[in-house]
């Protein structure tokens, strides 16, 4: 299938935005992003619904669905991916999953990287980050990572790229900044701290033409949520009191 003919639905609710992109290939259908850190499920499936009608499309007209799987809000991953995985079953769609720190890092391009790492970092909250490292691979524009996705404390992070020549951007790097006094080498980028659906589509569907994805993809959770059961146990039914 040519990459430049497939079209996929993409999602992201992640953060603190509710961002829906209609790509073909490269080319921009349709695409709505709208800053919110509440409120996703209400706004989400009416703007899906409104960008399909509006452009006469039929969800089994596409090729695929996209979706951001964090780390993120747990509020916010479950209502992306529960809207994805709804619509690509009813559709019979592959449904692909999307990090959201690859889709920052994807925001940035080989020419703005200039061989420097690019690391984005969220806020994780509880004096946490989260974050990963990617370069671009020398002599071609492919974006990779060179590190795991991880929750950090906000020191450690800080301490880590003190003496790093990186370029770091997300929500999260206002708080590495506090966090050190010591002038440091890293070169933040004016991006927007949430990931953009149009990127989520373009690296959906390099994933769908190389086949590298898992359908239906599982939210990345970096480490175990704040909420507890009552009683003392744990999501799993396990006592932490």
């Amino acid at each position: 299938m040519n990459l430049k003919a497939m079209k996929i639905l993409a999602i992201d609710t992640a953060l603190n935005a509710c961002s829906v992109a209609l790509m073909d290939g490269e080319r921009e259908i349709a695409y709505s992003h709208e800053t919110r850190s509440r409120g996703h499920a209400e706004k989400l499936l009416p703007v899906i619904r409104e960008l399909m009608q509006q452009n006469d499309l039929a969800f089994e007209e596409l090729d695929a669905i996209g979706v951001t799987i964090g780390p993120g809000t747990f509020t916010g991953l479950r209502i992306g991916l529960s809207a994805a995985r709804a619509i690509s079953l009813a559709a019979q769609l592959p449904c692909i999953g999307v990090s959201t720190l690859e889709c920052l890092a994807a925001s940035v391009s080989c020419v703005e990287a200039n061989g420097a790492d690019i690391v984005p970092i969220i806020d994780a909250r509880r004096n946490e980050v989260y974050h990963q490292s990617f370069c671009y691979s020398q002599d071609s524009e492919m974006l990779r990572a060179i590190s795991e996705p991880m929750a950090s404390s906000i020191k450690g992070i800080a301490s880590q790229l003190k003496n790093d020549k990186a370029i770091v951007l997300g929500n999260g790097v206002s708080l590495i900044e506090h966090a050190t006094d010591t002038k440091s080498n890293w070169t933040e980028l004016e991006k927007s701290p949430d990931p953009d659906s149009r990127i989520v589509a373009r690296l959906a569907l390099r994933k769908l033409d190389e086949g590298t994805y898992v359908s239906p993809p599982s939210p990345l959770y970096l480490r175990a949520p704040d909420a507890k059961l009552p009683g003392g146990l744990d999501p799993k039914g396990k006592d932490v009191t």
